[in-house]
């Protein structure tokens, strides 16, 4: 079964060739990726895991005031968050050449989103500057959610800038397969799967709720 997940690995993600100058930068890519493999682990639960911590606000707040704009781009912006720090990957492709770990980036720096949460927090908004606020305070919270996520088998620097040495929870060890079997046959995998599970679950619940947004529009649909 493994070697036939290879075989369809290889075709499906073949390995860069070097052909020209497009080529050699598709090689030197490679060759980050494969070095690094472990901010991969989490990669495809970044936007469920936002999704449920948008559920946790929302229940949280439900009952302290009805709903308004701010809260609503709180929750919106929570979800933008949760992937947005991997935007770092156009300039590390684009820029870099993939010769630094994009997590090295301010994007993926904890202290960048804790400062912004803070501000968020602090920040004394009129009726007028509300919904910024919240879309602030969503992207940032979103954003730790991601880099959470990261440090479970990803690099992160958490104690940036006192020490910018990066931490993780767990080591990816390589195959001798391709980088994208160490990605899908590691434990932390299936801890990536459940959270898009239990998001999809959550969601397809909601759908099926009478008063809820998901549930409006599926009936409308």
């Amino acid at each position: 079964m493994l070697a036939n997940l290879t075989r369809w690995v290889r075709i499906l993600v073949p390995q860069p060739k070097h052909s020209g100058p497009f080529g050699a930068r598709c090689a030197l890519v490679g060759e980050a990726l494969r070095g690094s493999l472990r901010w991969l682990c989490v990669f495809i639960a970044h936007l469920p895991a936002g999704y449920l911590a948008a559920l946790a606000v929302e229940r949280a707040t439900s009952n302290t005031a009805a709903p308004t704009s701010a809260s609503r781009a709180l929750r919106r912006a929570l979800l933008v968050g949760a992937v947005a720090p991997d935007a770092d990957l156009l300039w590390w492709w684009w820029v870099d050449h993939g010769a630094v770990h994009h997590h090295r980036y301010a994007t993926h720096l904890p202290a960048v989103w804790l400062a912004s949460l803070l501000l968020a927090t602090l920040w004394r908004a009129s009726a007028q500057t509300a919904v910024l606020r919240g879309a602030l305070l969503g992207l940032s919270l979103g954003a730790l959610v991601h880099v959470l996520l990261d440090t479970v088998a990803g690099d992160i620097a958490w104690l940036w800038p006192v020490d910018d040495r990066f931490l993780s929870l767990v080591r990816v060890p390589a195959t001798g397969g391709h980088w994208v079997l160490s990605f899908v046959t590691h434990w932390t995998f299936l801890l990536e799967l459940s959270l898009v599970g239990v998001a999809a679950l959550l969601l397809f619940a909601r759908r099926r709720r009478p008063g809820t947004k998901e549930g409006e529009g599926a009936r409308s649909s």
